[in-house]
């Protein structure tokens, strides 16, 4: 358990590490525009957003071949500098994961300016890129959005702990269609360590399971 919390620990500060280097490197242009609504770097769960770490909020402000133009709702900087805020530039490849609000798989001729998009960055050969795009409101994305650490797997089901009380756990069923992502999108591991943070996007079911279309570590495959 203890080399389980220490490599936790070692990817909490990359990730920090890493957000910080990356946002110093996004091409970003300030723009005249109406006070932003959403935070850029939302908090936690539900009602405040699961999003975690290194995830960008914004809406769509272009569109071009393989490249997309993202207004960036910063909360923090429209509290100082009301009518001010930040559009960033992101290619767009083969690696990268799109998905719709509904969690249906997306291309970029699918998106429109002005539609609201989350985004999980990263830096390809120094490139801003994007990781993981989900095309839906903030609301929509906690909705479907759980995280935990694993207790078992068995075949084709994960138990997560929620919280920190043992019995808050949430089950979690994978199949074919499930992605798999972790410094990349990569194919479903042989096996998962006890107690390794977890993230899931997927659908709930009417029997409390939760239908997993993508599985990722704490900091959505950092």
């Amino acid at each position: 358990m203890w080399r389980i919390s220490n490599r936790t620990s070692a990817r909490l500060a990359f990730a920090v590490l890493a957000a910080l280097t990356l946002l110093s490197l996004l091409p970003m242009a300030a723009t005249a525009a109406p006070p932003a609504h959403w935070p850029p770097f939302a908090p936690w769960r539900r009602s405040e957003y699961a999003l975690g770490p290194m995830v960008l909020v914004g809406t769509v402000a272009g569109l071009g071949e393989n490249e997309l133009e993202v207004e960036l709702a910063d909360w923090g900087w429209s509290r100082a500098h009301r009518w001010v805020t930040h559009q960033v530039s992101l290619q767009i490849d083969e690696d990268s994961i799109l998905l719709s609000e509904a969690l249906a798989p997306l291309t970029l001729a699918d998106l429109q300016e002005g539609d609201w998009v989350l985004v999980a960055p990263r830096l390809a050969w120094g490139t801003p890129g994007v990781r993981l795009l989900y095309a839906g409101a903030p609301e929509a994305f906690a909705d479907h959005s759980f995280r935990g650490r694993l207790v078992s797997l068995e075949g084709d089901t994960l138990v997560l702990e929620e919280g920190r009380r043992s019995d808050d756990e949430l089950t979690v069923v994978v199949n074919e269609e499930t992605i798999w992502l972790d410094g990349g999108r990569l194919g479903r591991p042989a096996e998962l360590p006890e107690g390794i943070p977890l993230r899931v996007l997927g659908i709930e079911q009417e029997d409390g399971t939760v239908q997993a279309v993508l599985v990722t570590t704490g900091f959505w495959g950092l």
